[in-house]
């Protein structure tokens, strides 16, 4: 019996813990998108269905979305532009911007790491590991009247 209790006891302190984690975690995304919102200039369009994902929009040709994690991806920030197959510098100076609002690391390394991403996108994609687990993937293409795409992700085991 008083294994059982035992095992209860643990589980509810588990089950507390990621409860207040996972609020935590989405009070931080909410901030993110607040900040985007007022820093940026984005207006808020809608939340998905689960709530883990914010839309936004800038000017005319920018979509925002704010990814705010599973397991053990962090928030994930993706800016994609369509009809540009390959982006402007202000779309890449607009990513580096909301990258460091995400990561904390200077704007001008993420600038220099969107360029060199985008420039290996041979294959239409490109990812670039940065240091604290961050990751950069960029997709640029011309078919259909062309687009890109800009995601910036944090990893939180590392």
């Amino acid at each position: 019996m008083k294994t059982s209790l035992l095992k209860l006891f643990v589980m509810c302190a588990a089950l507390a813990g990621l409860v207040i984690t996972s609020s935590a975690k989405a009070d931080d995304c909410a901030a993110l998108v607040g900040t985007i919102v007022q820093q940026e200039g984005a207006t808020y369009t809608s939340r998905s269905l689960s709530g883990n994902i914010y839309f936004l929009k800038h000017r005319p040709a920018l979509e925002i979305s704010v990814d705010c994690g599973a397991n053990s991806l962090g928030p994930m920030i993706t800016v994609d532009s369509d009809r540009q197959p390959f982006p402007s510098e202000s779309v890449f100076l607009f990513t580096a911007r909301l990258g460091s609002m995400l990561t904390g690391i200077n704007p001008a390394g993420l600038l220099k790491s969107l360029h060199e991403a985008l420039k290996q996108t041979q294959a239409e994609m490109a990812e670039r590991h940065l240091s604290h687990g961050v990751v950069i993937e960029c997709h640029a293409f011309t078919r259909d009247g062309g687009a890109s795409s800009f995601t910036m992700s944090t990893d939180t085991t590392k």
